[in-house]
């Protein structure tokens, strides 16, 4: 099973890079993609079943059609959930699809970057409080998931694993509300080799077989995203291959 996700920077679909990445993501074949900073219509193209979480603004300009998750399956969504929670301080939305594997449930995250500042909150909030308060956010969230199909959770991070430059407190935060997963996107992420802030985390009973980024840079070396993409394949089989438990 083909998981991509990837940060499109609030691309309009109407952009060239935007339609880029969207054909790197086609000509990968996924069977699941989580954009973070996308736009509704962002994954038309590709058909398949598509779920979204505005989530809380941070930019005066965002426009009615910004998401902060998109969450795409080539087959329907059943099981759907929303966190307020969650989308107070970033986004998130969850479902279960089908999948070459067999069923499994996708949290798609958008965490907020360290220098979040929510429209309208007065006095403007230190640095990596609405990271910190999301990830407290999220530990809960965790603990209310039914057993049933095996979790995979991915999105914007936004934290290098492990930890390279940021807040020690935000990053044991994250490991300890990520405790019960794998995180498979630790260290750098071949052939860009860099760390990614775009990370996919699954609990035990799944492995990813290979990891790979897609560049975010097109042919003439023009930024389509200050992101770069990355595509995991998992696989049954309990931690191994780089899975790795942090």
């Amino acid at each position: 099973m083909r998981l991509i996700t990837w940060n499109f920077a609030r691309r309009s679909p109407e952009t060239w890079q935007a339609g880029v990445m969207l054909e790197r993501i086609r000509d990968e074949a996924p069977d699941i993609v989580v954009l973070t900073d996308a736009h509704e219509t962002s994954l038309a193209l590709l058909g398949g079943h598509v779920l979204t979480d505005t989530g809380i603004r941070w930019a005066r300009n965002e426009t009615e059609n910004e998401r902060k998750v998109v969450l795409w399956s080539k087959q329907p969504w059943r099981e759907v959930t929303h966190y307020p929670t969650l989308s107070a301080l970033g986004a998130a939305v969850s479902g279960v699809t089908q999948t070459p594997m067999g069923d499994v449930r996708v949290l798609a995250l958008c965490t907020p970057p360290h220098f979040a500042w929510p429209e309208g909150m007065e006095p403007r909030p230190l640095f990596w409080e609405q990271h910190i308060a999301y990830l407290e956010a999220l530990e809960a969230v965790l603990e209310t998931i039914p057993s049933g199909p095996p979790l995979i959770i991915a999105g914007s991070f936004n934290q290098p694993i492990p930890l390279a430059w940021g807040s020690w407190t935000a990053h044991h935060r994250l490991m300890a509300t990520l405790s019960n997963v794998h995180i498979l996107t630790r260290g750098d992420i071949a052939p860009i080799d860099a760390q990614t802030l775009d990370h996919i985390a699954a609990v035990s009973s799944l492995r990813a077989g290979a990891i790979h980024s897609l560049s975010n840079l097109d042919s003439e070396g023009k930024e389509l995203a200050d992101h770069f993409g990355v595509v995991a394949d998992l696989e049954p089989g309990g931690p191994g291959g780089v899975a790795i438990f942090d």
